[in-house]
């Protein structure tokens, strides 16, 4: 058992080239080499820009609201995510999001390396 506090999170940014990436605590596993759980903030206005992940992520929404949707969709037709949302990404497909509130934090477990790809 390894027990951990949220309010303790210590959060780095996930991309250290760009400073207003979300930020990422990791709670166990290697984000940088394979599967992981992490902690993620996700400042006011992130996304908007598609893009993708080699491997699939669950998360599940703890504070804040998001929106989130795939390719094909617009962020205007779908619905505002609150505390308590879920979803499932699969690996390989485009998808954005936005955080809608001050911040948004989340509980992200990824089956593999983290990596984004960005669409053209």
């Amino acid at each position: 058992m390894v027990p951990y506090e949220a309010a303790e999170a210590r959060f780095t940014p996930l991309y250290a080239d760009n400073p207003n990436s979300p930020q990422i605590s990791v709670l166990w596993g290697n984000p940088q080499t394979g599967p992981s759980a992490a902690l993620f903030r996700f400042p006011l206005n992130y996304g908007g820009r598609f893009h993708s992940h080699s491997a699939a992520y669950h998360l599940s929404l703890m504070e804040g609201t998001m929106k989130h949707w795939d390719e094909g969709q617009l962020e205007a037709d779908v619905p505002i995510q609150t505390a308590g949302a879920y979803w499932y990404q699969p690996g390989g497909q485009l998808h954005s999001d936005n955080c809608l509130s001050e911040f948004g934090v989340a509980f992200v477990v990824f089956d593999g390396a983290i990596d984004s790809a960005y669409a053209d």
